[in-house]
């Protein structure tokens, strides 16, 4: 049926309740227990995250942030609109164009509610740098090594490893070739010089071997795992993150990551000067951001004489 019977406790008394009130009863209850219990944690959680977030980036990059606090944003249109050089401007325009003051503080409120946002900016750029962090992890892939050549006649391969461990370049799964078309299950044989030695599914004879030189090898970026140690990072990580001097200014953004024996080195393009090189050590580069899309660096004096960052240098 559609109705609800209950006693009351002690005296017997039937209640007779219809199942939409009760349903509605519930909804309300849900909604003030969102409104008085949900939200304000909610809100408490949120602050916190921002007042870390605040303090990580006075303690990294040396500057003092007021903590964060919650505004709401019709207080904030009101602080912008009794701004004096608002009040001012507003004056002004009314009598150029010689229309009501009235008339000219409505089209002020109308410019005000396009400038303060009506959203959390933190979460949007907190949720929105996370986003696309997994998107492109999802789409983009890491190219592990190349095929440099063949050996002997039954199709084996002679493969540049650009793993830490040369082996390992065929423990992440299928690899395929710069197109994505072709996919090679590569399986090492042994590792001669730093050279693997491997074979793939149908390539039986020298010919298809050789035919696969200067073939590059690359899987998806999902599939390897995360860095053990939190100052390891993945070159491909690297590539594309802004670079900013310590100082104030940015110097353009990492084009390339290379080995030449001496140690790993960042090759940064983009700014005003020329290419710059740079050793990617905690001493150069001490903050790598990889959620903010950003690394900070501190170069030594004469590193970088020829390099002129972008903007204003303090």
């Amino acid at each position: 049926g559609t109705w609800l019977i209950a006693e009351i406790e002690g005296l017997g008394l039937p209640v007779v309740m219809p199942r939409w009130a009760l349903v509605v009863l519930a909804v309300l209850s849900s909604i003030a227990i969102v409104d008085r219990i949900v939200r304000p944690l909610t809100g408490w959680f949120m602050r916190r995250r921002a007042e870390h977030a605040f303090e990580r980036l006075n303690a990294e990059l040396r500057l003092k942030l007021q903590s964060f606090k919650m505004t709401r944003r019709r207080v904030l249109i009101e602080r912008l609109l009794h701004d004096p050089e608002v009040v001012f401007a507003v004056e002004a325009y009314a009598r150029e164009q010689n229309i009501p003051l009235k008339a000219a503080n409505r089209k002020a409120m109308a410019y005000a509610r396009e400038i303060v946002p009506a959203f959390s900016t933190y979460a949007y750029f907190r949720i929105g740098t996370r986003l696309a962090r997994w998107i492109s992890r999802s789409l983009y892939r890491v190219r592990l090594g190349v095929i440099v050549g063949a050996r002997g006649l039954r199709g084996e391969l002679r493969v540049q490893s650009f793993t830490a461990d040369p082996a390992d370049i065929g423990a992440y799964g299928p690899l395929s070739d710069d197109t994505g078309a072709r996919v090679f299950r590569l399986k090492v044989r042994s590792v001669v010089k730093g050279v693997v030695i491997a074979v793939v599914d149908g390539v039986r004879d020298r010919d298809a071997a050789e035919a696969l030189k200067g073939t590059s090898l690359h899987v998806e970026r999902k599939a390897l795992p995360a860095p053990a140690d939190a100052d390891e990072f993945y070159h491909a990580d690297l590539i594309g993150l802004t670079v900013e001097l310590a100082g104030g200014g940015s110097l353009g953004t990492v084009k390339a990551v290379h080995d030449f024996g001496a140690g790993t080195v960042l090759e940064v393009t983009g700014g005003q000067g020329p290419t710059a090189m740079l050793p990617f050590t905690k001493a150069v580069v001490p903050v790598v951001d990889l959620a903010g899309g950003r690394m900070v660096v501190d170069p030594p004096p004469g590193l970088l004489e020829t390099a002129e960052p972008e903007g204003d240098v303090g």
